[in-house]
């Protein structure tokens, strides 16, 4: 019995798991951008900050088709947002962009991304990297080790083909991120439970026989008939 209930709590944490996505690495800060659409599902990792830190490791998903993408800084009118933008063209990227309007963000000359991850599963997009938060660059805002101003966006099309080019987002929200503070993503809802078993009866399809009953007594004398002649030509 116990080694049943280890299976079934082993399995119920792998449902979990495709349930919220699982990223390829473990994060101390989780946040469920609740301010787009339930469906997209979208979350944010991090690992938390301090005042000696150069860099970050992010991991942005969700559930979405085309892309999932994070920028930091900028203007509300989606102007000088340092974007980043996963997708699965080539085999997984994140694309390292700077907006000039509300139309794709062009893309940088440097990708300053490394340690990139990017994995589509059971219908989750997860795209992760690391990034140092004051690259010098003219076309990369700094990130900071405290509050910075997010943007989350997501495109649920058809995936890109190349990195170069992609449809603009389906939606986009922006929020306050701090990011030597810790958080915790809400569990996923539990699993489906299983239909419950049918109390209709089991019926079996009995045998039938071909031709009408009422053929059965005309051939009687048939039969009577034929074992006679067997019996006189025995005697």
């Amino acid at each position: 019995m116990r080694n049943v209930t280890i299976t079934a709590l082993v399995a119920l944490a792998l449902l979990a798991g495709v349930a919220m996505g699982m990223p390829t690495r473990s994060y101390d800060s989780c946040m469920a951008v609740t301010q787009l659409s339930s469906s997209y599902n979208y979350r944010l990792y991090w690992n938390q900050l301090n005042s000696s830190s150069t860099s970050i490791s992010i991991a942005m998903e969700a559930q979405v088709g085309g892309w999932v993408g994070f920028g930091v800084g900028g203007e509300p009118t989606m102007i000088d947002i340092d974007t980043q933008v996963g997708m699965m063209a080539g085999g997984g990227v994140v694309v390292d962009g700077y907006s000039d309007g509300p139309n794709q963000p062009p893309m940088d000359t440097n990708n300053d991304n490394t340690n990139v991850a990017v994995k589509y599963e059971n219908g989750i997009l997860t795209a992760e990297f690391d990034r140092v938060l004051n690259t010098g660059q003219v076309k990369d805002n700094v990130w900071i080790a405290g509050s910075n101003s997010i943007v989350a966006a997501v495109n649920d099309g058809t995936p890109p083909e190349v990195d170069s080019e992609y449809s603009r987002h389906d939606e986009a929200v922006r929020f306050p991120v701090d990011f030597t503070t810790t958080s915790s993503c809400p569990p996923p809802p539990p699993p489906a439970s299983p239909p419950p078993p049918s109390n209709s009866p089991v019926t079996t399809n009995s045998p039938t026989v071909s031709g009408s009953a009422s053929a059965v007594p005309m051939m009687i004398p048939a039969v009577l008939a034929a074992i006679a002649a067997i019996v006189v030509a025995m005697a």
